[in-house]
């Protein structure tokens, strides 16, 4: 039986099972290799590595100890990189709010909206927020010419590690909204990235088709909407529904969803704690050139 190990992100996951529909008699062992899973599953790291025939994995740099990529080179032999798939082009005023090695909570893990953290830092009361979130702001902001600079940046990062997603692409547009956020891809993008890892490797021949994958890991994680008016113009459905990590918790009736309104809220309870440094970061500084000059004298 072949072993394969998939280390990276948390992407990897989605990976470890398509290639699991796609390569017969095959055991695939898949670790997402974040801080907070690290320790715990290194044993089993260990063991399964060092008993694979391949591993594909993220680039994964010096601080991730045993799972980085050059530790793994010199411990286990070739490793075949990962490409991650990063594309804003559905989701442009999603952020990270990071100074130095810190992300900074928001409500929904650690995804920020460039629109509200701007606006904090304008003073600007939280129950005006709302009025922002309109077509002439995300015109002014470029939101609208978003996806085509996405595109053109995801075709040429893969194209980076050797990946040629031109094949795939098509269908990925044609699937709808393919991300769940600009760094949670959909099933059927993992799906297809598995299988050109998978063709590169030599173990499938090249007209393999993409897998159905039955089980989407990301969406357990946050996910963030395609705003109506951004929606529209990409020919898909939008709305300002956020959901949180995890699931409902039915017993207690609770839920993973909350709207515009309670996202902004909720943000701007946690911004007393963010030092001003991530206000200060360049996505938010442009946000906030870009809205000063209509928030006067209204």
């Amino acid at each position: 039986m072949r072993r394969i190990a998939v280390v990276g992100r948390c992407q990897a996951a989605g990976i470890g099972d398509a290639l699991m529909h796609m390569v017969d008699d095959c055991e695939v062992h898949s670790f997402v290799a974040q801080e907070s899973y690290r320790d715990r599953m290194l044993p089993h790291a260990q063991k399964a590595l060092a008993e694979c025939d391949l591993i594909f994995s993220h680039y994964l740099y010096a601080d991730h100890g045993f799972y980085s990529t050059e530790n793994l080179r010199k411990e286990f032999g070739e490793v075949i990189l990962i490409p991650p798939v990063v594309f804003s082009g559905f989701q442009p005023d999603c952020i990270d709010l990071i100074v130095g090695h810190s992300s900074h909570p928001s409500p929904l893990g650690s995804y920020h909206s460039a629109i509200v953290a701007a606006a904090y830092s304008l003073d600007v009361p939280s129950d005006r927020v709302e009025t922002l979130f309109n077509k002439f702001v995300y015109q002014r902001l470029g939101y609208y010419q978003e996806f085509a600079k996405a595109r053109t940046y995801l075709h040429s990062s893969m194209k980076a590690f050797g990946i040629d997603i031109s094949g795939e692409w098509p269908d990925w547009v044609k699937s709808g909204v393919f991300m769940h956020s600009y760094n949670h891809p959909k099933p059927i993008v993992l799906a297809s990235l598995a299988k050109l890892l998978a063709i590169k490797a030599g173990l499938v021949p090249a007209d393999t088709p993409t897998p159905e994958l039955g089980f989407d890991f990301l969406s357990h994680f946050p996910i963030w909407p395609v705003y109506p008016e951004l929606a529209q113009a990409l020919g898909t459905k939008g709305s300002y529904t956020f959901k949180k990590a995890g699931t409902p918790v039915l017993i207690e009736g609770t839920h993973t969803l909350m709207g515009l309104r309670e996202f902004v809220q909720k943000s701007y309870e946690l911004y007393g704690d963010v030092p001003q440094e991530a206000f200060d970061l360049p996505v938010v500084a442009k946000t906030r050139e870009v809205l000063a000059p209509l928030l006067i004298g209204s």
